[in-house]
């Protein structure tokens, strides 16, 4: 499944969504929480600014209120 043109990876019903892609911005980060995957992966050299890493964890707690979406910024 490929919802935005950054998510490279996913894994039996969103249970994992990676994203390797280079310039990931707050958007994407977004659009994969949307989907409540249990985990969430991207690299931290994927990242288009320093303010995307920052925000990361904020971002995903926004969308994750029904269930705990695991992080891993690789």
């Amino acid at each position: 499944m490929e919802i935005i043109n950054n998510v490279n990876k996913t894994l039996k019903d969103d249970y994992l969504l990676a994203c390797f892609d280079t310039d990931v911005n707050e958007t994407t980060i977004e659009e994969m929480a949307k989907m409540l995957p249990t985990h969430l992966v991207i690299r931290d050299a994927s990242a288009a600014n320093d303010n995307v890493l920052d925000n990361f964890d904020q971002i995903i707690e926004s969308y994750s209120n029904e269930k705990k979406i695991t992080t891993h910024i690789l």
